[in-house]
């Protein structure tokens, strides 16, 4: 257990995050990440990004312990083609992925399959994999349960200049039970819920609005602009439900315990709101952060909050602020001030850790924070 995470499971409470000084937090060296890293996630003291010098068929996958006093190495994960959207929880690290074709397109659209690896094992699996009708993406994992969104009935063979049946097309919320890694139990969530291009080929270093996420038996998704959710912890009975479809857009839902939050569009170019789903027949959506500007991109760990704030100007591809802030019981927030402005692009959290991807001079660098006092 790195130091970081022993000092917080003694003297933080509920959440990982104590209100100390801004000079208790510590930068963290994810140099030998590398210096263009993308989507980066954390969990425990693990933290994985997507790395590659160039276009996203450069990319493989890379993770560090963040072990105090202990000399960790950047391990790699490579393969051929594209390795990309990261997500980690525990040992499980899941993600997406492709290699490059060569007919009917040399570099896009793409189509991808979903990977589970334990990382204490090594032990690798291909969850879904891809064909020329089929596409999996956005992998989320919590415990032994992984989601992903589903295209299926596509057709990437060229109609002029573009795929005949690929962009903006139909996809379902599917997921897998991988507590026998080796006979993973397969089950469908919800059809044809909304329509996404299966990857963002035209935008893979700048997209960072997640569509999915779960925490336990509680998933939440994306379509249309309108949130949801479902419970599976029946999966002979599972329960799909309207988290927020109120007007203006919402987006990037993310959840913890059942606390869901996501970025909303209702008042201007983006505020924090969010729910508590522990009744799911009577969900009431409340503001979080609603300030000038733009406040985007939430990561949520147990009653922490990160997100970026683009009040200063900035936008969703240039990155704007990273703060922090704690959620009481009702779901109001106090500002959690870090020990000096960090801005970037992401931010993902676990306990005393939070991590994302630099922008301006750092462009591209891998960055992170933990509490230590």
């Amino acid at each position: 257990m790195s130091r970081f995470i022993a000092v917080s499971l003694f003297l933080m409470g509920f959440g990982g995050f104590i209100f100390g000084g801004s000079d208790s937090w510590e930068d963290l060296d994810l140099s030998e990440i590398g210096r263009t890293a993308y989507y980066g996630d954390v969990s425990g003291d693990i933290v994985v990004y997507t790395v590659g010098p160039a276009c996203d068929y450069t990319w493989d996958l890379k993770y560090k312990y963040l072990k105090d006093g202990v000399e960790s190495p950047v391990i790699e994960i490579e393969q051929r083609g594209i390795d990309t959207q990261p997500r980690i929880d525990g040992d499980i690290l899941v993600w997406c992925g492709g290699p490059r074709w060569k007919k009917p397109w040399t570099h896009e659209p793409s189509n991808f399959s979903v990977f589970a690896r334990n990382l204490s094992t090594d032990k690798q699996i291909t969850l879904r994999e891809y064909t020329m009708s089929e596409s999996y993406s956005h992998p989320a994992v919590s415990g032994n349960k992984v989601v992903w969104l589903e295209h299926l009935n596509l057709d990437p063979m060229p109609k002029g200049k573009e795929a005949k049946n690929w962009w903006n097309t139909s996809f379902n919320v599917c997921g897998a039970d991988i507590r026998n890694i080796e006979k993973s139990v397969y089950f469908t969530i919800a059809k044809n819920v909304g329509k996404r291009d299966p990857y963002p080929c035209h935008s893979s270093s700048r997209y960072y609005d997640g569509v999915i996420d779960i925490c336990g038996d509680l998933v939440v998704w994306e379509a249309g602009g309108d949130i949801f959710g479902a419970d599976i912890s029946d999966l002979s009975n599972i329960k799909v439900f309207t988290v927020c479809d109120d007007k203006g857009g919402q987006y990037n839902p993310v959840i913890s315990g059942k606390t869901v939050v996501w970025t909303d569009h209702r008042n201007d170019g983006g505020d924090i709101y969010g729910a508590s789903i522990a009744d799911i027949v009577n969900i009431k959506v409340v503001a979080i952060i609603r300030e000038k500007g733009s406040q985007k991109q939430p990561a949520i760990d147990s009653d922490v909050i990160v997100y970026v704030n683009l009040t200063e100007g900035g936008n969703s591809r240039s990155g704007g602020e990273i703060e922090v802030c704690k959620l009481s019981n009702e779901l109001k927030a106090t500002k959690i001030e870090l020990a000096r402005k960090y801005y970037g692009l992401a931010p993902s959290v676990h306990k005393n850790t939070i991590v994302w991807q630099g922008v301006g001079n750092q462009r591209g660098k891998a960055m992170g924070v933990c509490q230590i006092k």
